[in-house]
């Protein structure tokens, strides 16, 4: 466990890449940490018999999940209980951020509580999973679906013929269908318990630390980033000379095993916790090449 910033060291072997690649490429997908994998993989032969399975099973790796995430956002939001804590009822599970986004929309009157997250970036967890807060304003609001498991009692199995018009309270009525997802949440439960453990502003100390002597190493063959109270250290617009083509840049580093994505005139780069200086100089010495 991480106790502060300054003790985070490169996290690669928690990971299963190849030495030889370099994927400073988190903000298109990130890779799989090896107990993500192992979650997945135990959840996926879990379901080849799905004797065990029970009505609390559909709802009590949700709610750890979203005790997770509460915690992982406290004290970044104003509308926390006494505790200093979020409370983990106003967290839903969507499974996009254009899905949350829509719960909005329905609810534009209602002023404030939009937190949205996708699982597959910087969560480190799996695709089509993420995790919405929704404060105070949006307990009454209107969800995109009537899933029997916003319900009240929805978890007493036996009674689910006795339809119940009342919602659970708070966050539930936006959690899409099927949110108890059998494989993605024991995924997601692995990542948001890694991350718990090595805090994102720890992972933004360290991104920062990589890549410091690298930007100033570009900036001098006419590359441009932008200053450092205007930019996140995980995620990176390094605008190039305007001689070179983005593109073209992009594949002569891909050829080298160096990813990164092509956003507009800039590449994005989007360092973490599994790359260390030898990702970061590989990136350097293709790109002072290919310029």
């Amino acid at each position: 466990m991480v106790a502060n910033r300054r003790q985070l060291t490169c996290q690669k072997d928690k990971f299963s890449l190849p030495a030889d690649i370099h994927y400073l490429n988190c903000a298109t997908r990130r890779p799989f940490s090896r107990a993500v994998e192992e979650a997945g993989v135990a959840a996926i032969s879990r379901q080849t018999n799905p004797f065990s399975l029970t009505a609390t099973h559909f709802f009590e790796q949700p709610m750890r999940v979203r005790q997770l995430f509460s915690g992982l956002i406290s004290n970044r939001n104003s509308e926390t209980q006494g505790s200093g804590t979020v409370d983990p009822d106003r967290i839903a599970v969507v499974p996009s951020v254009s899905y949350a986004m829509g719960v909005v929309a329905r609810n534009l009157h209602r002023k404030r509580g939009a937190l949205v997250c996708v699982g597959y970036k910087w969560l480190m967890g799996p695709y089509s999973t993420g995790l919405a807060y929704f404060g105070e304003a949006f307990d009454e609001g209107i969800p995109l679906e009537e899933t029997w498991m916003a319900r009240v009692n929805s978890e007493q199995f036996h009674r689910l013929t006795e339809y119940q018009p009342m919602y659970r309270p708070k966050a539930y009525r936006y959690n899409v269908g099927e949110q108890s997802h059998f494989i993605h949440m024991p995924m997601l439960e692995a990542s948001l318990d890694q991350l718990t453990h090595w805090k994102p502003e720890t992972i933004q100390a360290y991104a920062r630390d990589l890549m410091a002597d690298a930007l100033t190493d570009l900036e001098a063959v006419g590359c441009r980033v932008e200053d450092a109270p205007w930019r996140s250290h995980h995620l990176l617009g390094l605008w190039l000379p305007n001689t070179a083509h983005p593109v073209a840049v992009q594949q002569a580093l891909l050829a080298r095993k160096v990813s990164v994505s092509v956003r507009g005139r800039a590449l994005r780069v989007s360092p973490n916790v599994y790359n260390d200086q030898n990702d970061v100089d590989a990136f350097v010495a293709v790109l002072k090449e290919s310029l």
